[in-house]
């Protein structure tokens, strides 16, 4: 039974700029929300949305102190889907405003977002890096198949570091990949 501040299959972190904690909690299907000292404050979007198997989360401040969050929710396999929220007056209420047109995203397991805004899904069973905007416009992408010479290449992972760059790794032969942030490498 569900039980706030406890978590079942936690899958994807993301912290704030004021250092809130955001976890997608996949099996309770939430985004729970702690603070600095871990202790659970409230639950994201409660008052506005129904997740489904919330995977990986990503939050980006702009320039006008809007909180966008990505939400990965990995539903299964093919009928995951990538959905872009704002927030409203605190965590609490979320306004949707684009769902990731791509209808074929295929298990994607992590993603992460640059300092300009820009969104990396690793595309897992695609076996791609894609590079998203906040609109849900792909920017980008990288066929890891290729650069790994690798038909069954599983790339589960995205990080991107403060200057831009952005790494992978191979799950099955753990090799790290690292591109800049056209996703050359």
């Amino acid at each position: 039974k569900f039980k706030k501040g406890v978590l079942r299959r936690p899958s994807g972190i993301a912290v704030g700029k004021d250092g809130k904690i955001f976890v997608a909690d996949r099996s309770n299907n939430v985004v729970q929300i702690f603070d600095r000292d871990l202790k659970f404050i409230d639950l994201l979007g409660s008052k506005s949305v129904k997740f489904n198997r919330p995977s990986s989360i990503s939050i980006f401040n702009d320039e006008m102190n809007n909180n966008h969050i990505a939400i990965l929710e990995r539903k299964l396999g093919h009928n995951s889907s990538l959905n872009f929220y704002r927030t409203i007056n605190g965590f609490g209420l979320l306004k949707h405003y684009k769902k990731f047109d791509e209808s074929d995203l295929n298990d994607p397991q992590d993603m992460d977002i640059s300092k300009s805004g820009l969104i990396y899904v690793a595309d897992t069973l695609n076996r791609r890096i894609l590079q998203i905007d906040l609109n849900g416009k792909i920017i980008n992408q990288v066929d890891m198949k290729i650069i790994s010479d690798n038909d069954r290449i599983l790339i589960k992972t995205v990080s991107v570091r403060n200057d831009g760059a952005v790494f992978t790794a191979d799950f099955d032969n753990c090799i790290v990949y690292e591109f800049n942030s056209e996703l050359k490498k």
